[in-house]
């Protein structure tokens, strides 16, 4: 009557049911606005599903219209949202139920995603702020080893320390700068590479077994090198280069030869070298070896080869080029033997003495006092890095012997002569290492140790005699008269 239509409408008699049982009558309101609210409430009271919530009797209703037409306040009241949800909860469970939990993990998703954006923002602010403790710990542990090596003199060793340090703290301008300023004073106090030289094979340079050699003629516009190209137990090939200082060319087709090349040597004009070589079998022992003189400009051959029994180890001019002194390693299977070295004239290829005889394997042979004597230095391997050194003077023209052998407590770096008196530097083995200085004519040491707190690896000897340079630094004494 309210809206000309029934509350519930459906096509069938069991769809208009279900309606009444299941569904909420539609407001009046929403058909005909015009209706009063009172009117709409009373009206769906007398709606409702439930009869507690009905009006109890007809009395009851006629008196709750006549308060409406008496523009008096009604009791029923319409209901709530709330309400209304609920009601509409308890007749569609399984729908509630998931609308509910819908709700629920909205509700968890809107307050939980801030909770957990801020976790995760902290551990990764955590994780930046470890990276970067750890990056720096990086940088100074780099250039604490730079500074190190740089102390110790060793400058090239230390750049690839700082230019990691630098790499590490890319995107900091400051912190680049100042990697870069080290760099730059560093460079300036290394020596420059003037010059490379690519050859291929085998360099083995931390076995005596296969040196690689290289070598400055006098004049200073060579350089020789020599390398392995081959190793193959016994059957070893080396290659000998003569190179241009000026040009970095090669100033003829390198030499093979057909051994390990154990010393290069230049005549003191640079027009000839000479080269030491020989071959080692399985075992360990010597085969033979072979001295040759060879011409510095074109490679040819100067003289016919010298053989030798044992590896040709050694060899050197005399300060006038006119002879020639080699030295030999004889060893068997059981170790060193006893081993010589050679006097020879360099244009008849003669010997010039009898063989210079020595205990142990000869390593180094020298003129010096202007060619009128003749050093050299034999060695017995006692272990692994262990080595007795004996030091000898022979007289140049006739090969005699001119001092008994003296024993030097490691190698020899350094010898000079001057006026008949004869001084060799040696380092002495092991940490913390010593440098010596002998006189040859007394046998006796020159001036007292000069102690180190590590090792020593090489010496030299001034001129004049007066000091000694070692990488820890310049030691100088009073000559004596």
């Amino acid at each position: 009557m309210l809206t000309g239509q029934p509350p519930f409408a459906a096509p069938t008699l069991e769809a208009t049911l279900t309606q009444v049982l299941q569904t909420d009558a539609a407001s009046p309101r929403s058909i005909a606005p015009e209706i009063p609210l009172d009117l709409e409430t009373i009206c769906l009271k007398c709606l409702e599903k439930d009869p507690v919530n009905r009006y109890g009797s007809a009395l009851g209703l006629a008196e709750e219209l006549e308060r409406f037409l008496n523009h008096e306040p009604v009791f029923a009241r319409p209901l709530r949202p709330i309400e209304r949800y609920w009601r509409w909860c308890r007749r569609n469970p399984v729908v509630a139920s998931l609308s509910a939990t819908t709700a629920v993990l909205l509700v968890s998703f809107i307050i939980g995603s801030p909770i957990a954006i801020y976790r995760i923002n902290r551990e990764s602010q955590h994780a930046q702020h470890n990276a970067e403790a750890r990056r720096q710990q990086l940088v100074r542990f780099n250039v604490a080893n730079g500074n190190r090596l740089v102390t110790e003199g060793d400058l090239l060793s230390a750049l690839p320390w700082f230019v990691e340090s630098l790499v590490l703290e890319k995107g900091f301008p400051e912190r680049e700068a100042i990697h870069r300023m080290r760099l730059e004073f560093l460079l300036k106090q290394c020596p420059k590479v003037s010059r490379f030289w690519f050859r291929g094979g085998v360099l083995d340079v931390s076995s005596w077994r296969a040196p690689a050699l290289s070598v400055f003629s006098p004049d200073g516009k060579r350089v020789a090198t020599s390398h392995l190209t081959a190793n193959e137990e016994t059957h070893t090939e080396s290659e000998v280069a003569v190179w241009n200082v000026a040009t970095g060319e090669l100033a003829f087709k390198p030499l093979t030869i057909r051994a390990k090349v154990f010393d290069l040597e230049f005549s003191p004009d640079s027009r000839s070298f000479v080269t030491a070589s020989g071959k080692f079998s399985k075992q360990g022992a010597s085969l033979e070896g072979e001295v040759r003189i060879w011409n510095a400009f074109d490679g040819s051959p100067r003289s016919l080869p010298l053989r030798h029994e044992g590896v040709a180890y050694c060899a050197a001019f005399s300060p006038d080029g006119l002879r020639l002194v080699t030295g030999t390693r004889k060893r068997d299977t059981a170790g060193s033997s006893a081993s010589d070295a050679f006097l020879w004239d360099v244009e008849t290829l003669r010997l010039l003495a009898p063989p210079l005889r020595h205990r142990f394997e000869v390593l180094r042979v020298q003129f010096i006092d202007e060619g009128r004597l003749v050093l050299s230095v034999d060695t017995q391997w006692i272990a692994e890095g262990e080595q007795h050194n004996d030091v000898r003077l022979w007289d140049a023209r006739t090969g005699a012997s001119l001092m008994e052998p003296l024993r030097l407590p490691g190698r020899m770096a350094k010898a000079r002569a001057e006026g008949g008196r004869v001084q060799v530097v040696c380092m002495k083995s092991g940490a913390p290492g010593e440098a010596h200085l002998y006189d040859l004519s007394t046998a006796k040491l020159a001036v007292p140790p000069m102690k180190h707190s590590t090792f020593i690896v090489d010496a030299d000897l001034n001129p004049d005699g007066s000091r000694i340079a070692t990488a820890m630094g310049i030691w100088r004494w009073t000559r004596p008269r």
